[in-house]
Order: C-alpha cells, then sequence, then structure tokens
C-alpha cells in the first residue's frame, strides 16, 4: 500500500520560533495595504526586514489626543507619511485652531457677561452654590392611590383599626 502525502521533515523545536510583535505587525501592515488596494511591491517586501517595513508606517488618531484621544489600538490608523501628513495639515490642525479660537471667544464673552451682571468668578460661584443647594423634591414615599393603608389614610382611618362604617360583616352559612 502506498502512502498518499509523503511525510513532512519539520525543523526541530529548537530550532523553530515564534514571530515576534514586529514582524507580526510587519504583517499585518502589508496584508492591509494590499487589502486598501495600494499595495508595497511584493518584491520590494522581500527585501526589507520587519523593522524596515513597520517604518514606512505613521499612525494617526482616530480620535485628536487634543480632543481626549488615547492611543488604544482602536483608535490608531496605520498610514503612509504623505497622506498622514496632508491630513494632519489640512484637517486637524485647522480643527483644533478653530476649537481654541471659539473657546477663547466663549471665555471673553463669559468674562463680559459676569463683569456685566456682576456674579463671581466661576470658583466662587461653585462655593457659593453648594452652600445654597437643597433637595429638588422632598424625602418622602410614593404611595399608589389603590393601595389599602393609602385609602384608610385617606378617609382618616388607621390601617390597624376595623373600618367603623362596614354595616356588613361576614358570616358562615
Amino acid at each position: 500500500m502506498t502512502a498518499l502525502f509523503a511525510p513532512v521533515e519539520r525543523p526541530e523545536a529548537s530550532k523553530r520560533r515564534d514571530p515576534n510583535l514586529t514582524e507580526k505587525l510587519a504583517s499585518a501592515l502589508a496584508e492591509l495595504t494590499w487589502l486598501r488596494g495600494d499595495p508595497i511591491p511584493i518584491e520590494h517586501l522581500r527585501q526589507m526586514s520587519a523593522e524596515q517595513i513597520c517604518s514606512l508606517f505613521e499612525w494617526d488618531h482616530a480620535r485628536r489626543v487634543h480632543d481626549g484621544g488615547d492611543n488604544h489600538p482602536l483608535n490608531l490608523t496605520p498610514r503612509f507619511p504623505e497622506p498622514h501628513g496632508e491630513k494632519t495639515a489640512k484637517i486637524d490642525v485647522p480643527q483644533i485652531r478653530k476649537g481654541q479660537r471659539l473657546a477663547a471667544a466663549q471665555d471673553e464673552h463669559h468674562e463680559r457677561m459676569r463683569a456685566k451682571i456682576g456674579t463671581p468668578e466661576p470658583q466662587e460661584r461653585e462655593a457659593s452654590c453648594k452652600a445654597k443647594q437643597r433637595r429638588r423634591w422632598p424625602k418622602r414615599s410614593l404611595e399608589s392611590g389603590n393601595s389599602f393603608e393609602y385609602q384608610r389614610r385617606k378617609k382618616g382611618l388607621s390601617p390597624s383599626s376595623p373600618k367603623a362604617s362596614s354595616k356588613r360583616k361576614w358570616r358562615p352559612d
């Protein structure tokens, strides 16, 4: 009987190693460029080390760090340096500057309004407001209008006393 498949010689366990994170990242980035439709030519990739492949990319934040973004993997997008630079110059920087201009204009407006009506600075105002704070709703238990105790109190009877106005009493036949 002949074997369908010839046994494959595998390298010894001591010679084989798992890919490190840099090699995994380089592989993922190369695959990602292929999926996006702007692949790096395979001949070039074969001549490059994992570090060289990784150095081709810059990391763009989907939510800018200035706006509260972080370095979580879901917030990072690999981009080639040229498109990343264009996006930063044409989109990110103008939006950051506009936000700063609007915040400065809003602060100036608040200062003018405070001066006009004579209210204290925000820190002083917070301290005085905390002293004046009181509960919005009074603390009491809410009862439904159908409860037995509620109906008895509404008629002026205590919940534990027997009903004085009951004319019929239940009697067994």
